[in-house]
């Protein structure tokens, strides 16, 4: 007993929590790729990190050692949400002499604007939030991946629908999946345009070509062999756009629902 045979190695030493200088360092370190985060690692785990974050150790919580991570990615996705909460018909509606979120529906939309202020500020607020989810999903897939994309484009359209301090004035987000859907996938993109274009036709009412639109998107993106986890962000944003639409559906099942036109 205490003695170690010939050859035999010594036990591995246990390595320090990683504590990295920057998040493009610890890539270069751990050869990890930045899409995931944990907040709390057992202080009982030495030499184990989240990868591809930046930790700083903190309080000892419970036997817990919790740490800050500061991932770039994650300030992207922060950037989105902000970048979401754009109020776009709000700035349009004030130039044109129009509010809607008091006027018509009620709601900050396209199909809403059109209806008080007519086809041109209608353009403008439906190029305003197309680009909301288009540039919050383009950055993301350009400085990330697809994974990153997706997670950006997603805070885009809840900034947009559920705006900070202004929670009761957010938009239903259809246009902002639409173009976070563009920037992540164009072709699926075009595709829903043209599902969104023939259902308008066929029921005049922009609520029913929204609800066809926005619930083929997750079927869309699977069939072209999106990765399942950035499948499942899509089926999430797309349940919270179709939720936000519970008024419309309400009214749809009562035949109430106004036609565009």
């Amino acid at each position: 007993h205490g003695v170690r045979a010939a050859g035999a190695q010594s036990p591995a030493t246990p390595q320090p929590a990683y504590v990295g200088h920057s998040p493009f360092e610890w890539n270069e370190k751990c050869g990890a790729t930045p899409r995931h985060d944990l907040a709390l690692w057992p202080a009982s785990l030495p030499g184990v990190g989240p990868p591809a974050a930046q930790v700083r150790e903190g309080e000892w919580l419970g036997g817990v050692r919790y740490c800050w991570l500061v991932d770039w990615a994650w300030w992207l996705v922060l950037a989105g949400y902000a970048w979401g909460m754009f109020p776009g018909a709000l700035l349009v509606g004030r130039y044109t002499g129009h509010d809607p979120t008091r006027e018509g529906s009620k709601n900050p939309g396209t199909s809403n604007v059109y209806r008080v202020a007519g086809r041109w500020p209608a353009a403008w607020v439906l190029l305003s939030d197309v680009g909301k989810g288009f540039i919050a999903a383009g950055l993301g897939l350009i400085f990330g991946d697809q994974l990153i994309g997706a997670a950006c484009g997603a805070a885009a359209v809840v900034g947009h629908i559920v705006p900070l301090g202004r929670h009761r004035e957010g938009g239903k987000g259809v246009a902002t999946f639409g173009g976070m859907l563009l920037a992540l996938t164009p072709v699926v993109g075009v595709i829903l345009i043209g599902v969104w274009a023939v259902a308008l036709a066929a029921t005049k009412r922009a609520g029913a070509a929204s609800l066809v639109a926005v619930a083929a998107a997750p079927a869309s993106v699977a069939i072209q062999g999106w990765p399942a986890l950035e499948v499942v962000v899509v089926i999430g944003v797309a349940v919270v756009v179709l939720a936000r639409h519970h008024e419309n559906i309400r009214r749809m099942w009562r035949r109430e629902e106004p036609a565009l036109w």
